[in-house]
């Protein structure tokens, strides 16, 4: 997965655009939706049919959770 854009600074908004390849993301898919939803974003009905994907190790959403929870207060 590869997220391009630089959105919200100063104040701004803007657009971001996130690349998702079903070969490769489909264990990350499940923290991606719950990133998106938590930050008030649509998800594409594409990307909910792999909410049940097997989540890795490196994707647990609780882990994802709090990647952006520190993500955002920086």
């Amino acid at each position: 997965m590869h997220r391009i854009g630089r959105t919200g600074r100063a104040g701004a908004s803007g657009k971001s655009v996130t690349f998702w390849n079903p070969d490769y993301d489909k264990e990350c898919t499940p923290a991606l939706i719950r990133i998106a939803k938590e930050a008030g974003q649509p998800v594409p009905e594409w990307l909910m049919k792999h909410a049940g994907a097997k989540v890795s190790k490196q994707w647990k959403v609780e882990d994802a959770a709090k990647l952006m929870a520190a993500s955002a207060s920086a």
